[in-house]
């Protein structure tokens, strides 16, 4: 009996050898990464499988790792450990990481923890697999972990980064620039920290200093994704539309399916009254990203700005589902409410995004259009001059605030925000005439 079970397991040995064998030649080809790192709202500019077109190599590799899945779950964890080297389970856990099969991704971890506690990239990525499975503390706890153990500066560096990123999607600024800086003074080459603390500075409305960041972030590695587009969010909201275009059209060109960058390309053709041809743009990262609900709310936008409200609420209720804690899509689904006419409703919208996100420009801004339909003009001219100083390269704000102004006499304050806004868009000067102003 214990000959036939040798034969089995030097069998199952076997087979475990050649499917690692033709794993490591794949993971070569397809660079695999071993280190994955938190950015903005993504894992990594590595494309998951749930976003690329399967075929080849891809699927090729997908059908081997089940192999391998099934063949290890036969041997014990001490054998398969001189089996299997720490770079192919770490980078089998990835591949899991990337597939949104987070808790296998945390059992291949765990295999290398087991033997190996102090490993610091099985730590970091654990990390990240455990965030993603909504376990935000046990998460903290284990990069927490790896910033203490024995690594490298830059194994370290990527346990800061990856602590960062969750601190600044958890919205706890502070604590995650001390990361995202920690991480830069020990890896000054490591471009992700540098996007993330630009990332971090524009979430809080410093976009000129957050461009700095990006532009490190650029001088390391040129064709970065999501700095290209963070850049591009940047100069976007410093009022700079033709250039953040040509860095959200570079994003696209180096990697097409980054929903984001469609989004956001989306989103100045919305500024530019261009709503028709926005449109396609958020398909496509729909497309791409069915998840992203900051594409479904844009959608909806565009589709009001068409008249179709109807659609344009079901694309906001969409996006709500998706994500409802999201202070953008609130403010703007505000707007929605207020083009029908659902005044008191879209006042609740715009303050709970302003709770959400106290600089939220757009917010106050909507939120002072419906007090003023109401008649509440005192109310809203506080809301309006708060969104102008919060963000005063958006024109038609300064219209509103204008307009509120003008209700109540205040002719030369009006004129000045009309004259602010025809400064920022020469095309405002038409729609203000037409209105019976004159600037």
């Amino acid at each position: 009996m214990n000959d036939i079970r040798t034969e089995i397991q030097a069998n199952q040995i076997k087979k475990l050898k050649e499917i690692k064998t033709l794993l490591v030649g794949l993971y070569d080809r397809l660079e695999i990464p071993s280190e994955v790192f938190g950015i903005g709202n993504n894992v990594t500019e590595f494309s998951s499988f749930e976003t690329r077109k399967m075929g080849g190599e891809e699927k090729k590799l997908e059908e081997t790792v089940s192999r391998f899945d099934e063949a290890i779950n036969v041997i014990p964890t001490q054998i398969v450990q001189e089996i299997v080297d720490t770079e192919t389970l770490i980078k089998t856990g990835n591949v899991h990481l990337f597939a949104g099969e987070f808790e296998k991704a945390v059992e291949y971890f765990d295999m290398i923890l087991k033997y190996q506690p102090g490993n610091v990239i099985a730590l970091s990525v654990k990390g990240m697999a455990l965030y993603f499975l909504g376990n935000t503390n046990d998460a903290i706890n284990v990069l927490s972990k790896a910033i203490k153990a024995e690594g490298s500066r830059s194994e370290t560096a990527l346990a800061h980064n990856n602590l960062g990123f969750i601190l600044l999607i958890s919205r706890d600024f502070e604590k995650a620039a001390n990361h995202f800086n920690s991480a830069i003074d020990l890896n000054p080459d490591f471009a992700i920290p540098w996007n993330n603390m630009g990332q971090l500075l524009s979430e809080n409305g410093d976009f000129e200093t957050a461009i700095k960041y990006f532009d490190q972030a650029l001088s390391i590695e040129s064709n970065l994704p999501f700095a290209l587009n963070n850049k591009g969010f940047a100069l976007f909201n410093l009022g700079e539309i033709r250039q953040a275009l040509s860095y959200f059209d570079r994003a696209i060109k180096t990697q097409e399916n980054f929903a984001m960058a469609w989004n956001n390309k989306g989103r100045v053709l919305i500024n530019l009254n261009r709503p028709e041809e926005a449109l396609h743009y958020f398909e496509k990262a729909i497309e791409y990203q069915p998840t992203l609900a900051t594409a479904w709310a844009n959608k909806g936008f565009a589709l009001s700005m068409g008249g179709r409200v109807s659609d344009a609420l079901i694309h906001y209720d969409m996006a709500e589902k998706l994500d409802p804690n999201n202070p953008v899509i609130i403010a703007t689904k505000a707007s929605i409410l207020i083009s029908i006419g659902k005044l008191f409703e879209a006042v609740e919208y715009a303050s709970r995004a302003i709770e959400l996100q106290p600089n939220n420009a757009i917010a106050y801004n909507n939120r002072g259009l419906a007090k003023m339909r109401m008649g509440n003009i005192i109310d809203a001219i506080d809301d309006f001059d708060m969104a102008v100083k919060l963000q005063p390269n958006m024109p038609f704000i300064w219209v509103n605030r204008g307009l509120a102004y003008l209700q109540i006499g205040d002719s030369e304050t009006a004129h000045e925000s009309f004259r602010q806004a025809v400064e920022l868009d020469p095309n405002i000067r038409q729609l203000l005439s037409e209105q019976g102003v004159s600037v």
